[in-house]
Formats: structure tokens, sequence, C-alpha cells
């Protein structure tokens, strides 16, 4: 059955938001991550450049979606441009090469249209047939090549009163627009020692499509004699983005009435109905000085305390293997951990490239995947 690969359009909305909530991950809880109310309000957070191919029948049918994003981000210490491919979905009734085929065939000719050297891509770390795909080399796509393992920490708000970890002088404070160029500056020098960081500057974090439903007040700083060493934001974005459960494995479908009846009076989160969202939100725009973890720590209790009076389940924070804030962050919150694959992706143009990258520790700002 011949396929139309074109570029999404607000007239293919409605079925691509159709394809999103029908074709849920897999997994104890299978997740459907859903575009509510528009497909294309969430996508502008992903680069200021963005593109969703469809895949579409004779009868108009979308069978297929895959995106293309680029932005500024760091590449061995240097902003450049880095692309995202993302959001591969194929209707099980069309499920076969030639989809797949077509849809990487429309990538490399808006690859050719507008260059870029280096992209990265993740794939659930459980997803083996997905990998498998990805992983083996063929002339009609790219090359994927892994690049470590990042790790979704699903933290649970605490009950309890406030505590600060920082010392004297210090202090965590809710941000201000005026802030906003120290925010930028402390992301930009601590976000240069990563790979794949995306490059912020005020203007940037002001921006009402790329920071969508982020405002000054989102951020928590942590100072110190007056200076910003630290900062992370509370991205809400239930508004334009949603993980919703679609389904539960045979132990939590039996235990899930007693986790929601402890739930009333024990610090753990319920367990959402099938259909129904789950309350969230991402910690973005995480970076310390020196890799402080008391700083981090003390900032994510308070944010963590403030999720809590907000009534949200979890706020989630995306750190790769080698960051090392992994270990002092899981050691010290109750959490869920959901891991992913980083692949460095590449057309041939882009090889060189690819091979030159430096060691240094990758980081993806997980709110915008």
């Amino acid at each position: 059955m011949p396929m139309k690969f074109e570029l999404a359009t607000e007239a293919h909305d409605a079925a691509v938001r159709r394809l999103l909530r029908d074709n849920p991950m897999p997994g104890w809880v299978s997740l459907s991550f859903e575009r509510e109310p528009s497909f294309f309000l969430g996508a502008s957070i992903e680069g200021d450049v963005h593109q969703t191919v469809v895949a579409c029948d004779p009868d108009g049918r979308v069978a297929g979606l895959a995106s293309r994003s680029v932005r500024d981000a760091y590449l061995d210490g240097a902003v450049g441009r880095l692309g995202y491919l993302s959001q591969v979905r194929i209707d099980p009734a069309f499920r076969g090469k030639s989809v797949l085929a077509g849809g990487w065939a429309k990538m490399r000719e808006l690859h050719v249209a507008d260059p870029v050297e280096t992209y990265i891509t993740t794939i659930i770390a459980g997803n083996a047939l997905a990998r498998r795909i990805l992983e083996k080399d063929r002339p009609t796509k790219p090359c994927y090549r892994p690049r470590g393992e990042l790790h979704t920490l699903a933290l649970v708000p605490r009950r309890g009163s406030l505590r600060s970890r920082l010392g004297w002088g210090s202090e965590v404070r809710r941000g201000t627009a005026g802030m906003l160029p120290d925010i930028a500056a402390c992301l930009q020098r601590n976000y240069a020692r990563y790979q794949f960081a995306p490059h912020w500057t005020a203007d940037a974090l002001a921006d009402p499509a790329l920071c969508r439903g982020l405002c000054a007040e989102s951020f928590l700083v942590a100072l110190r004699s007056g200076r910003v060493v630290g900062c992370l934001a509370v991205w809400d974005q239930q508004g334009f983005k949603q993980n919703v459960v679609r389904g539960y494995d045979r132990t939590l479908r039996v235990v899930r009435p007693l986790v929601n009846a402890v739930s009333r009076v024990a610090a753990i989160p319920r367990l959402p109905a099938v259909g129904e969202p789950i309350p969230q939100a991402c910690l973005s725009h995480v970076a310390v000085d020196g890799d402080d973890a008391s700083v981090l720590v003390a900032m994510l209790e308070r944010a963590l305390h403030e999720a809590r009076l907000r009534k949200l389940a979890y706020l989630s924070l995306g750190l790769m293997d080698a960051n090392p804030m992994l270990r002092p962050v899981r050691s010290t919150f109750r959490h869920i951990d959901y891991r992913a694959v980083l692949y460095v992706v590449y057309w041939p143009d882009g090889e060189g490239r690819a091979r030159r990258l430096d060691a240094r520790p990758a980081h993806v700002e997980l709110a915008t995947l």
C-alpha cells in the first residue's frame, strides 16, 4: 500500500494525538505520552526548529509519525547545533518496513535541507526490539551509537517540615524575572562541562514558545554570598503534555486498591485509574557550581516540599549514568528509576564529527524530550 510522507500540519493534529493516545509504551505501568489539547503546543519546546513527519495511507489515515528538532547545545564545550529525533510511532495496523524506511527517507530529506552533523535520541532500555532495529546499520537509515543510560528519577514528595542543608551565608530562594541573566549564566558555565546540554540565554528562558508554561517564578536558586551557585526549575507541563496510565500489570491491578488506601495516610503516591494522567512536573534547568551535592539536595528538598502542597505525585529528574549528581540524589530521596539509552545519531556526513566527540559526561534536558 503506497504511503505519502509529509510534514504534519494542523489538519493532522487530531489524528496525531489519536496515534499517541492509542500506542502506549508497555511496562508494569503502560503509559501513553500525550499532547492535549494540541500536539503543536508541546512541539515548540523541543527546539527553535521542529518538524514532524506523518505517513498517510491513500485514504488519508495517519499510519505513523516521527519528529526532528534542532536547538543550540554544547558540543565539546562549544555552542553548536544539535538535532533530536523523537516520537517514532507506527499504528499496529501499518507496521512494516515500508513505513519505517519511508520515514527515514523523509527525515534524510529534511536533514539535507538543514544539515546538522550530530543528533541524539533516547530509547527505553527495555525496548529490545526497537534497539535492535536502530542499532543495525542499513544504508537507508542514520547510524545509532549508544552513549550511556539516562535515568529518569520519579522523586516522591515528602511529608514533614522543610529543612535546609546549606551552610551559613547561603539560601534557596524563589526566582524572579530580574534573576534570569544570573540563572542563564549559571546554566551556561555548568552546562558547558557536559555533552549535548542545551545552551540557555536569558532571552530563551523568557521565550513563551521555547519555555511554554515556565516562568521566572518556576525557578529555585541557591545563593551563596548573594551569587547564584545553583538553580533548578519545576516545569509543570500538564497543560500541553501528559503521561496517561493505559494499564497495569497483573500484580499492580491486584494491589492498587490497597496502595491507594494506604496513600491517604502514608507518604506514597496513589496509583491513578486507567485513562487518568499522572499529576507530575519535570525538574529542569538543573545546574550546580562544582557539582556540590549539598546545594542540589537543598533545592530538591524545597521543590519536593512545594510539590506535595500542590498535590503532585512525582517530580521527574533526568540524569545520565556518568553524572556525579546521580548517586547522591538516588541515596537521599525516595524514587522510581526509569532507564533509557541515549544514542548519538548521525547521517554519513556527520560520522567524522560524531567520532571526534570527547568523553565528557552527557546531559539532556528531560523536560524538552
